[in-house]
């Protein structure tokens, strides 16, 4: 199975070449790689290859907000606050990050796209206070 995790620091992005992707982590079962783009948010994208691993256990992964600090250091909670789209989701986390960090949330509009049968995108992006209070 192949997943793509695509995060956005913020709202806009733009297309950017596969040369301009730095490595900041490999492993034989993910990587992680950056791009920081002039006058553009951080973004960050994780490839994953696991074989035995279907497509559909590592989506239910992904919903199962109930047990996200079991897999995901420093968060003590997820919450959907809403679903805009059947594969769309607005989520706000709750992270207990170690000092000088303390506690903090953030909002997010996560977007899952099938690109083949086993091949996914997860755009991730933090939602604007302004925007988060319109809704």
């Amino acid at each position: 199975m192949l997943l793509w995790l695509v995060c956005f620091a913020a709202s806009g992005h733009s297309a950017q070449s596969q040369a301009h992707w730095q490595s900041w982590y490999h492993s034989s079962l993910f990587s992680i790689n950056y791009q920081k783009p002039p006058d553009h948010p951080l973004r960050i994208r994780v490839t994953g290859k696991w074989l035995g691993v279907s497509a559909k256990s590592v989506i239910n992964l992904l919903h199962d907000t109930t047990r996200v600090s079991q897999w995901v250091k420093h968060v003590s909670a997820v919450t959907i606050l809403s679903r805009p789209a059947p594969n769309q989701t607005l989520v706000l986390t709750h992270f207990d990050l170690p000092w000088p960090l303390r506690k903090r949330d953030m909002v997010t509009h996560a977007c899952l796209l099938q690109k083949s049968p086993n091949s996914y995108v997860l755009a991730i992006r933090s939602v604007p206070s302004t925007r988060l209070s319109q809704e």
